[in-house]
């Protein structure tokens, strides 16, 4: 009877491994809510970047390393048991302290920083801006910053014998010295090299065909050559716009416009330096927002289940208690619910009933109505239907140039407006585009939007539940 009892136990714990992975009991073990603990460490001393092991308990799960009361680097967890932590160039003699999400803990002995001072053995004399270039010496681990005159470089790759930094844009054109600041233990000094750095400074150039138009909110490409020293784009000599940029193009974000508008664009590079780029450059006002693939889930889905049709932002519930009174909160526009057994489409204003079904950290939303005053109507107009699902940019500025009283009349034909949109009535192939109203407080239609439904995480209604989601694409006038 021991001998079949003791089978069962090993048949037990053999099945686990199988079904878990022993590797994942390991895990689960491993990560107890305790503070980690210190038993000892080496080396005692070191300079920066120096590796330190350290032995212990519950140190699988920290997140967090001073030395010094200086943050410095956690490299490798490696057991529960083993960590290997780093100082940074600017750590301090002192004790390791470890900290996870259950406490802390510091070891007895101190650790003691050395601070040896970089030497150079090779400094490039010249190269050409936005390159990377290669310095040699002992000790660079030390190194905390690298300026050539008052421009900050880059440092790109940093150890013991070699850093590699970027040559910033605005290296004086005469040439500079290159300085590399460093940490003594008291304060932040540098060294110099012996030579001047020279700069090659090459004007960029632009493909001669170039865009001439584009949709406000998008990214525009420009192509050509030495486009990486380009430092900022600027509209109209007034306002800046993003930008992102490699040596044979540069990625330019347009801005929001009321009306379809001609702009003239600026390169500025070298600091003061200006050219061109295009002008007669049309930003054309798209007249909506357009957001593809939100994925929104049920109040226990684990997602976020608050959406923006502006912004096409998503929020959880700790998100929406995050912003105040409930009552006030006009920041989104449709939420995602499971209700009366089917997965609903809700308007913020009717949601009071159904925002205390979500919890942050426990404690439920209030049981009151948000401010936005959203209705729904399924589309059954073919042609409009269509026009929604292909997504065309010219059928859909038609559509959201109408008057939101227009839309509403022209697509709801016989149907009633309904404060929750259920699954069943969108989950077929001709149901499945929603109109949505904005409403303002007078009940009249301020802003229309649709919702092109693509899929659900449940193929039958009967088969919804508190953790169902959706994904769809939405569009939003403007």
């Amino acid at each position: 009877m021991k001998k079949n009892f003791f089978l069962s136990i090993l048949f037990s714990f053999t099945a686990g491994c199988i079904m878990y992975s022993c590797s994942e009991v390991t895990k689960i073990e491993a990560e107890q809510p305790e503070p980690p603990t210190i038993n000892d460490f080496t080396p005692k001393s070191g300079k920066a970047r120096t590796e330190i092991k350290i032995w212990g308990e519950n140190l699988s799960n920290v997140n967090k390393v001073t030395i010094g009361d200086i943050e410095s680097g956690i490299k490798y967890r490696l057991t529960n048991d083993t960590i290997i932590v780093y100082p940074l160039p600017t750590s301090k003699t002192g004790k390791i302290k470890l900290i996870n999400a259950y406490g802390e803990t510091e070891s007895d002995e101190i650790f003691t920083m050395e601070y040896p001072v970089p030497t150079l053995s090779n400094v490039p004399a010249n190269g050409k801006v936005g390159d990377e270039i290669l310095i040699e010496g002992e000790n660079l681990n030390s190194i905390t910053g690298v300026k050539f005159g008052n421009s900050a470089a880059t440092i790109t790759y940093q150890s013991d014998k070699e850093i590699i930094i970027v040559i910033p844009s605005d290296v004086p054109d005469n040439g500079t010295k290159i300085s590399f600041s460093y940490f003594n233990g008291e304060n932040t000094t540098s060294i110099e090299s012996e030579t001047i750095f020279s700069p090659t400074k090459p004007d960029p150039v632009f493909d001669v065909e170039k865009p001439s138009e584009g949709s406000e909110g998008t990214a525009i490409v420009f192509t050509g050559q030495n486009l990486h020293v380009i430092d900022k784009v600027i509209m109209n000599n007034d306002t800046e716009l993003t930008i992102a940029k490699s040596e044979t193009s540069i990625s330019v974000t347009l801005p929001q416009v009321d009306r379809d508008t001609q702009v003239t664009l600026q390169a500025i590079y070298y600091g003061n330096k200006t050219m061109e780029i295009v002008s007669g450059f049309t930003i054309k006002d798209t007249k909506y927002y357009a957001h593809k693939n939100i994925l929104l889930g049920a109040r226990e889905s684990g997602l976020q289940s608050f959406f923006n049709a502006i912004t096409g932002e998503a929020f959880t519930a700790c998100d929406i208690a995050g912003m105040g009174s409930l009552a006030e909160n006009d920041k989104f526009h449709l939420y995602i619910d499971y209700s009366s057994s089917t997965l609903i489409f809700g308007n913020p204003n009717n949601g009071a009933n159904k925002f205390k079904n979500f919890k942050c950290d426990g404690t439920a939303l209030e049981t009151t109505g948000a401010k936005n005053i959203v209705k729904y109507y399924p589309v059954e107009d073919t042609n409009y239907k269509e026009q929604i699902i292909n997504a065309n940019e010219n059928d859909l500025i038609t559509i959201f140039s109408m008057n939101p009283k227009d839309i509403v009349d022209t697509l709801k034909g016989e149907n009633s407006s309904t404060p929750n949109f259920k699954y069943p009535e969108w989950n077929t192939t001709d149901k499945n585009v929603i109109l949505f109203v904005l409403y303002d407080s007078e009940e009249q239609p301020e802003k229309i939007g649709f919702i092109h439904a693509l899929k659900t995480s449940e193929l039958e209604a009967k088969d919804m539940s508190k953790t169902s989601s959706v994904t769809f694409n939405c569009y939003f006038q403007k």
